[in-house]
């Protein structure tokens, strides 16, 4: 009882299901961020965080900020954007700052920052 096209339709079927699981699990994880927060706390610490750095270029004389986050988060400064995840390989949220001629560049795993100006803008 082996009918033309069976196994076409198997593939088919099993290509829908696998699209509908990796719908489900993206569903999950917005919800999830949504729910717990962590998606909005990351918006706000790149918007914070870039707000800061671009005050810190504009400052007449030497600046020293220290910034704690709750966890640990990656953030890191790549062709003037500032990006803030909660690892390297995960959703990342990010900010367009303004660059100089010291053109930041950095990537750090941290639950903390200083930022300094001295002479130019630096991040530690």
């Amino acid at each position: 009882m082996n009918k033309r096209g069976m196994l076409e339709h198997l593939v088919l079927y099993l290509f829908y299901i696998i699209v509908g699981i990796m719908i489900v699990v993206l569903l999950y994880i917005n919800i999830k961020e949504a729910y717990t927060g962590a998606g909005f706390n990351k918006e706000f610490f790149a918007n914070d965080v870039g707000m800061i750095i671009e005050s810190a270029y504009i400052a007449n004389n030497n600046l020293e900020i220290d910034y704690s986050f709750d966890k640990t988060y990656n953030v890191n400064i790549k062709d003037g954007v500032l990006f803030i995840g909660e690892n390297i390989a995960g959703g990342k949220s990010s900010y367009l700052v303004c660059g100089d001629k010291n053109k930041l560049d950095f990537n750090l795993d941290t639950n903390g920052l200083r930022i300094l100006n001295k002479k130019g803008v630096k991040v530690e």
